[in-house]
């Protein structure tokens, strides 16, 4: 964890109380095993010249209380020592983090796995405190853009991350360096920049939080920044970024010809979420030109790392080279695509079914692997327990991430103190393909913010005989994403004879369903044939049946899938007590506020599954398909009870009291923009039948934040008037001595004037020192000027003016006159 420890104690005034902290504790006490102390004594050498040590010196109350306050500490660990007795009263450990609301649950058949999934929410709660560290206890807490980017897709389904990654990218900005993107953002002095797969965080950030969350704020944000980054790569050829890290802690090789295919193809993703995000922005002309750039590398990167077959020339046949080929779509054919994949796949099995990657092939190997068809085999390396491995880590005890598979094992004990961290969330990045793959929610990169979503679950299906024997099976998966626009969930359970798949669409939003099936089998949805499916009704429409898959667009409720060998029973005595049941409950909701209140759409639907449902009870000849889609499709329908009308009251009111403003009273600019389009989004909410209390409260928040951002014109009218009185002056009626102070007032109050942007402090002050140089102004000695002065001012309306002022021109006034 990642925090502080909040003691109180009891102790004479002047003991000193004194903690340390640890991620681990010595096993044996054998410097053999890398010990640094005694068996059960703190573990600190990989703290490297971290003291991790909070001293407090006791001032003699009864109870007083310390945690810290000018640091955080990372650790598993708390040793309290004090050099007099004391009474320790309470001790909490408080875990400190950013305020990032947590989004996603998951959850697994098998019990390794779902430590694993701890381990990792663990690791990114621990690093994503203001910045995304690599690790937060030792000499270092730096936020490396590598690790950054390899697992921000991970972080982004375990919470919500745009507002994290928004001062991010003010980080970036400020820490970019003739163009290129530093090693850490914020920048240390310690480390460089523009190096390949650390500097294209850049680019990959922006991109994810535009697919997440469907943010182009942040695209525009970063626009000329990330503009600026393109063209620094382009200037260096097809070559990509610089090769400082390439795939850092590889087990297999990570030299120089391994680093060359790393960083080009990172260059040629980088055009391709350029191109992405331009069209997302407008810039149409923009993405065609990157789009161009990504087919002139990838011709570079077939003549200089392919061979004519696909497969990749020696001295770059590493696991990750193929992932970075694959991910990147390096490949003229598909013939050579596919002999790609079969060399990966056949070098995993050469290495016993393991990985042999670091932080930059581990990022994206799962992902790719399903990508090319070949889920079974990412299933292999999950569930592997040797090392290296995910499992291998839980299996020594591992309660987070850590930086190495191996840094510490039950056998040898603790690994290399140089580096060795116990809490470094890198490759936790697995947690994306489990969510987007595994479990099936992905979001749409057409329809980006899960406005429209992509359910594709891909289950554990491989063979008895492609299982290690340290493996078993995944047979079911349950899950959920609170996206923007609501909450995603899914199950699955599979077999050899069947796949069981629910998923939960929220409102106003749409799904494609890929649903796993085999030849032979029967799919159905909520207990209905294919063929039986009505899109009006049913909210489903099929679509097709290909590459294993029977595909659907679905619109927002809950739908019960299942591909099944069984035949259907045969027909005989229907029973109907399930059905007379949920018949039963649907009447007695009909009376609650639950129904009252629900969106105008459920009610409706709602009344016709209730009708349709009591026309089969009250059918003698009904069949058992139709019985069981009657209440399953009833009952789908009380669940949407769920969607609840929202009340737009405050919204309403808010939108009144705001949608008649003079906007030409203020500022151009993007808070009178943003405005605009809140104001825009508040009528479509208020218009919309079915908008639930979220999208309510969104458009009032929005509405209102853009409101309150509006800056208002100054009033310069008290100026203006001043100004036209100064227009009659002549400089010839006044003294020299008093026009050379009169002069330069007048002309920095006319700038002032003429300033569009100035403030009302400095309208204000332009009024206070004019109105003091005029009344300072003193007339050649001529009476009759003076006269004729007195009478213009006698004629002036000075309502208009501070009373501070008109106070002293009344009494310049009376001076004058008495002359």
């Amino acid at each position: 964890m990642v925090g502080w420890p909040n003691i109180n104690i009891t102790a004479p005034q002047g003991t000193e109380v004194v903690m340390h902290f640890a991620e681990m504790l010595n096993d044996s006490g054998e410097k053999s095993r890398g010990n640094d102390g005694p068996e059960g004594g703190l573990y600190t050498a990989n703290y490297r010249s971290a003291k991790a040590t909070g001293t407090y010196i006791a001032k003699g109350d009864a109870n007083e209380s310390y945690r810290s306050t000018f640091t955080f500490y990372g650790f598993r660990y708390v040793s309290v020592t004090a050099t007099q007795d004391i009474t320790i009263n309470s001790f909490v450990a408080e875990v400190v983090g950013s305020a990032i609301p947590e989004t996603g649950t998951l959850e697994t058949s098998d019990a390794s796995v779902n430590q694993l999934i701890n381990n990792v929410l663990w690791g990114q709660r621990s690093n994503y405190l203001s910045v995304p560290t690599d690790c937060p206890q030792r000499d270092e807490k730096l936020g490396w853009s590598g690790d950054t980017q390899i697992f921000v897709g991970a972080a982004s389904y375990n919470a919500n991350v745009a507002g994290f990654f928004h001062k991010w990218a003010y980080d970036a900005q400020d820490s970019q360096q003739g163009g290129a993107y530093t090693d850490t953002i914020p920048r240390s002095a310690a480390v460089g920049s523009g190096n390949a797969a650390w500097g294209d965080a850049g680019i990959i950030v922006p991109y994810t939080m535009y697919k997440m969350y469907g943010d182009t704020l942040m695209i525009e944000k970063m626009y000329d920044s990330m503009t600026e980054y393109m063209q620094w790569l382009e200037a260096r050829g097809y070559i990509g970024a610089g090769t400082g890290y390439g795939d850092w802690l590889a087990y297999e090789s990570n030299e120089g010809p391994v680093r060359n295919v790393i960083a080009c193809a990172y260059y040629a993703n980088d055009t391709l979420m350029m191109a992405e995000m331009c069209d997302a922005i407008g810039k149409t002309d923009e993405a065609a030109s990157y789009r161009q750039r990504y087919e002139e590398i990838k011709d570079y990167f077939q003549a200089t790392f392919l061979n004519a077959d696909g497969t990749l020339k020696t001295e770059n046949s590493t696991q990750t080279c193929y992932l970075m080929a694959l991910k990147s779509d390096m490949f003229e054919t598909e013939e050579q695509k596919q002999a790609a994949v079969d060399t990966l796949v056949q070098k995993i099995k050469d290495n016993g079914n393991k990985l042999g990657t670091g932080f930059v092939g581990t990022g994206a190997l799962n992902q790719t692997l399903s990508d090319v068809g070949e889920t079974n085999m990412a299933y292999t390396l999950l569930l592997q327990r040797e090392d290296p491995s995910w499992l291998y880590s839980v299996d020594q005890g591992a309660t987070t991430i850590w930086e190495r598979w191996n840094s510490y094992t039950k056998e040898n004990g603790f690994g290399d103190v140089s580096m060795n961290s116990f809490n470094h969330y890198s490759y936790g990045a697995v947690l994306e393909w489990m969510y987007s793959d595994m479990l099936g929610i992905e979001a749409d990169i057409d329809d980006p913010g899960f406005k429209h979503i992509i359910l594709q679950p891909q289950p554990d299906t491989r063979e008895d005989s492609e299982i290690p024997a340290n493996e078993q099976r995944i047979t079911s998966v349950k899950g959920s994403y609170d996206s923007t626009y609501g909450t995603i969930s899914a199950e699955w359970n599979w077999s050899e004879d069947e796949f069981n798949y629910t998923a939960t669409v929220p409102a106003n939003t749409t799904a494609t369903v890929y649903l796993p099936t085999t030849e032979g089998q029967t799919v159905t949805v909520n207990g209905k044939d294919v063929a039986d499916l009505d899109e009006a009704t049913d909210g489903i429409k099929y679509i097709e049946t290909t590459d294993g898959k029977a595909v659907f667009e679905v619109v927002s409720g809950t739908f019960n899938f299942k591909s099944s060998s069984t035949e259907e029973p045969t027909p005989g005595d229907v029973d109907k007590t399930i059905l007379e049941k949920v018949i039963a409950k649907a009447t007695e909701l009909k009376g609650t506020e639950e129904y009252t209140n629900a969106i105008p759409s459920v009610k409706e639907s709602f009344d016709k599954a209730l009708a349709d449902a009591q026309t089969v009870y009250d059918n003698p000849a009904a069949t058992d398909k139709e019985v069981t889609n009657a209440w399953m499709t009833l009952m789908d329908e009380i669940h949407k009870l769920g969607f609840q009308a929202g009340d737009k009251t405050a919204l309403q009111n808010l939108y009144d009291e705001v949608k008649d403003t003079d906007l030409s009273q203020y500022k151009d600019g993007a808070a009178k923009d943003n405005f605009k389009t809140a104001l825009k989004n508040a009528e479509t909410v208020l218009a919309d039948r079915d908008a639930m209390q979220n999208e309510i409260d969104k458009a009032y928040n929005d509405l209102k934040a853009a409101f309150d951002a509006l800056e208002k014109l100054a009033d310069k009218s008290q100026l203006k008037a001043l100004l036209d009185e100064c227009a009659e002056f002549k400089e010839e009626n006044y003294t020299p001595a008093t026009w050379e102070v009169f002069a330069p007032i007048l002309e920095k109050a006319q700038g002032v004037y003429d300033n569009v942007d100035a403030t009302q402090e400095e309208v204000n002050a332009a009024v206070d020192e004019l109105l003091g140089g005029m009344l300072q102004l003193r007339f050649k000695a001529d009476t009759s000027i003076l006269e004729g002065l007195v009478q213009q001012v006698e004629g002036m309306d000075l309502s208009q003016y501070t009373d501070a002022s008109v106070a002293a021109l009344k009494a310049v006034l009376g001076e004058s006159k008495a002359m």
